[in-house]
């Protein structure tokens, strides 16, 4: 493969994302190549040499640049502990949460509550039940090999999820026939529904127990109208017998959307 030229603006970006830039432009691969290998999508790729980084690109960077590596873990550790921290902030008592509400960007979202963090949380609860929804579903399906959801599912023996796509009947995601395959396969623990309703929210939640034995319901609900890396989502937890206000508003939606599932 021939060498790229280096891009204009290379120097102003961020130390990990040039690192990351001359490591793929020196290994004689593509982006895409890369990308492949680290089982991950060649736009995301794309974005962290550029700037703007998701954690996926650089957990396993080492792989794929054993010598490099290092460095670039390191450069880009150290632009996230330089970021402005973006939460958490006050609790909602008005809508009756437990706990503090969380807000950042679905790359926060990937770094401190990722696919690994909700196996030990929804593991903690009786019952493991994941709820899950997106026009897209990228974060657990969009993989070359063994996706996110079938790692938890693997990982969490006894763990259901139900999970709805809202797809687009214009523009049908590829991905809906993934988690209908996985739903195939996983037939008594996972609940899979494609609907032809546009939305602009994606969401997760579950419930988990905290150390005190109290069991807690977490929802995390992101906006669509942004690029991926970038966009918004907030934070609730409240007590599982009492949600609040957001939260059972949201349950509301899932459970219309998948027919009245409980």
């Amino acid at each position: 493969m021939a060498r790229r030229k280096a891009p204009d603006n290379l120097e102003s970006r961020p130390l990990f994302a040039q690192l990351l830039w001359h490591a793929t432009n020196d290994s004689g691969e593509s982006a895409e190549q890369i990308a492949s290998k680290l089982a991950i999508h060649y736009a995301t790729y794309r974005n962290a040499e550029t700037g703007r980084a998701s954690p996926g690109v650089f957990t396993l960077i080492e792989t794929v640049f054993p010598e490099q590596g290092p460095k670039i873990l390191s450069a880009y550790l150290a632009h996230r502990a330089g970021a402005p921290l973006s939460g958490p902030r006050e609790v909602l008592t008005s809508i009756g949460n437990e706990q503090t509400v969380g807000v950042g960007s679905l790359r926060d979202l990937e770094d401190r509550h990722n696919y690994v963090r909700i196996a030990e949380y929804v593991g903690s609860a009786p019952d493991p039940h994941l709820i899950v929804g997106s026009p897209y579903m990228r974060y657990w399906l969009e993989s070359r090999s063994k996706t996110r959801l079938e790692r938890l599912l693997d990982d969490v023996p006894h763990l259901t999820v139900d999970a709805v796509i809202f797809d687009d009947p214009d523009q049908r995601n590829p991905l809906s026939d993934r988690l209908s395959d996985i739903a195939d396969r996983y037939s008594s623990r996972v609940h899979a529904w494609v609907v032809n309703r546009p939305s602009d929210i994606s969401y997760i939640s579950y419930r988990f127990r905290r150390p005190d034995g109290k069991t807690l319901r977490r929802m995390l609900i992101g906006f669509q109208f942004a690029d991926y890396e970038e966009r918004p989502f907030v934070e609730f937890v409240s007590d599982d017998d009492c949600a609040d206000a957001v939260t059972q508003a949201v349950l509301w939606y899932h459970e219309t959307s998948a027919g009245g599932v409980s």
